[in-house]
């Protein structure tokens, strides 16, 4: 094997096991939400935190995206044409 072989094969078993750390994270997270609500519907609670909050390094923060409300109104008519049409 090569240098940059011996380096390919590294980094894909760092990938792999970044994969699977991620895997046990959302399982983990899944775990930690249900108890949560249940807990909190139980007493009411306050409310759980984001999976990057809990993982920062595994996941990054959710990307907010704002549409533009003119954007937004021409879809939503599109939609009530296209539904006026059918029915």
């Amino acid at each position: 094997m090569t240098f940059g072989e011996i380096i390919d094969v590294v980094e894909a078993f760092n990938d792999n096991k970044l994969e699977e750390m991620k895997y046990n994270a959302i399982l983990a997270y899944q775990t930690g939400r249900i108890v949560t609500i249940g807990v909190g519907n139980a007493f009411g609670g306050g409310e759980f935190p984001q999976i990057h909050e809990i993982f920062p390094g595994l996941f990054e923060p959710p990307k907010v995206v704002q549409q533009d409300s003119e954007v937004m109104k021409a879809r939503l008519m599109s939609y009530v044409e296209a539904w006026k049409k059918k029915h």
